[in-house]
């Protein structure tokens, strides 16, 4: 070897030294996750970029699975929540195993009972009346109960009946504090009725799945501090990008874009993937594990378009004819079975002037549509009560009767209608029709018998004959 080769040899082992020194220690304080080192090469006229962990990545990370580790050791005692990659925090739940509860041992004797108003008569109503009230935004979509609390008025009370017109109706920024005042100063008249409620079920909006049909690694230039450097991406090429929307008629109307989630369709649903670049002309996209741990394999229907499930909530609420009302509702914790510490703002209205748009075309208040339309089970149930008509299992049995000899006779209590002209006429006449009639039979019958005579017997000379033959005619 030549002195100036030795020396283009020293110079780029000295050149790669000093930049492999450097990158070691930006490895070391940097919070890149990689750090990239541009190695000399003569041979090939220029630089070659090698990417190498940053060791202040790794450690971020040792530690961020450290403390996972040892929340999820505690997880019994006090709960737990694990930190990911993204920063955001998962909360984890434990389960037992299924068994039997612990039994109750001991109960004390009751000496008193208690009332709770039952006011039911809503659900009697077909077809049955309700509102909807959107809570969309204001509670987590997995709450699945809501404690509802209706302060019914008396609308037969004038007192009761202006108070509600002036006060309330139309509002809905009543405080409960404020309405229960207002009842006790003006001694109105109302009872409450409070139910909990289910959540009405949700539904998935979009769907549709992905086939995997190569996965590549490529070079990708990126821009790190000012500094454009290469960095390896796995790129997954989809067979389409395509996916549907249930709430339109066509199907494969919606396109994946970037920020969209994609999940492993493993069964399980607990690996997701976003969508950080995507390429339209090659259905590749570039994606990001965000929680889970199921690598992406090549075959059909290995990913899911993932959506959070449908976030409009709707609280359906029967209501009934002729109420007066205000309503506060409670959402109900799903996980401590908690509900809320206040009150929502009570809205008032009444039921009456509700309407709805019926299927020809018209606009009906709920009062012209009950009276046409619905089957009201719960007003005969009421008129039972106030009637009062016990059932015969609850009936008390008669004492049986005394029966005597000389109060059984037969008796005619009509002779008014039965002794006058007009009776005593049709009586004569159609004895006339019996006798007539009774004569014409007879008649007839002796006719029978002289044919028969005339036509059997043997005469003993023409003059006996003659004389039978006359007395036929």
């Amino acid at each position: 070897n030549s002195i100036s080769q030795l020396l283009e040899q020293f110079l780029e082992l000295n050149t790669n030294s000093l930049e492999i020194f450097n990158r070691i220690n930006e490895a070391i304080s940097t919070d890149k996750e990689t750090v990239t080192i541009d190695l000399y090469d003569p041979s090939k006229d220029g630089v070659k970029s090698v990417q190498i962990p940053a060791f202040g990545y790794l450690k971020r990370e040792l530690e961020r699975l450290e403390a996972n580790i040892s929340s999820i050791s505690d997880v019994e005692d006090k709960g737990s929540t694990v930190r990911l990659k993204d920063g955001t925090y998962r909360k984890l739940f434990t389960s037992k195993l299924k068994g039997p509860s612990k039994p109750i041992t001991s109960l004390a004797a009751p000496t008193q009972f208690n009332t709770k108003l039952n006011e039911f008569f809503e659900d009697f109503l077909n077809p049955l009346l309700t509102i909807k009230l959107d809570v969309s935004g204001q509670i987590p979509v997995e709450t699945e109960r809501i404690y509802v609390e209706r302060y019914i008025f008396d609308g037969d009370d004038a007192i009761t009946l202006d108070q509600f017109e002036e006060s309330y109706k139309g509002s809905n920024e009543i405080t409960k504090a404020g309405l229960e005042s207002d009842i006790a100063e003006n001694n109105l008249k109302y009872y409450i009725d409070s139910e909990v409620i289910e959540m009405p079920i949700r539904s998935i909006q979009y769907s549709g799945l992905f086939n995997v049909t190569k996965i590549t690694n490529e070079q990708k230039s990126q821009a790190i501090d000012g500094v454009t450097q290469n960095k390896t991406v796995k790129l997954f090429t989809l067979d389409k990008l395509s996916y549907s929307d249930s709430s339109k008629v066509l199907e494969e109307t919606e396109v994946l874009k970037v920020g969209d989630s994609l999940i492993v369709n493993s069964g399980e649903l607990k690996t997701r993937y976003i969508i950080k670049s995507i390429d339209n002309s090659t259905s590749q996209v570039e994606l990001k594990l965000i929680e889970g741990f199921e690598p992406i394999k090549t075959g059909a229907n290995v990913l899911s378009i993932y959506r959070d499930v449908d976030t409009d909530l709707d609280i359906e609420i029967n209501v009934g004819f002729d109420e007066r009302q205000v309503i506060f509702l409670k959402p109900i914790d799903p996980i401590s079975n908690i509900p809320s510490n206040k009150y929502s703002p009570g809205i008032s209205f009444y039921s009456n002037e509700l309407k709805i748009n019926a299927e020809d075309g018209t606009v009906k208040t709920l009062a012209s549509y009950y009276k046409d339309e619905v089957s009201d089970f719960g007003q005969f149930i009421k008129a039972l009560k106030v009637d009062y008509i016990p059932p015969a299992s609850l009936g008390i049995v008669p004492e049986a009767p005394e029966v005597k000899l000389e109060n059984l006779k037969v008796v005619q209590v009509n002779t008014h209608l039965t002794d006058n002209t007009t009776t005593q006429k049709i009586k004569e006449l159609k004895a006339d029709k019996l006798a007539a009639e009774q004569g014409l039979k007879n008649l007839d019958e002796a006719i029978k018998q002289k044919k028969t005579l005339l036509n059997t017997k043997k005469f003993k000379s023409q003059v006996e004959r003659d004389k039978q033959t006359n007395e036929y005619f």
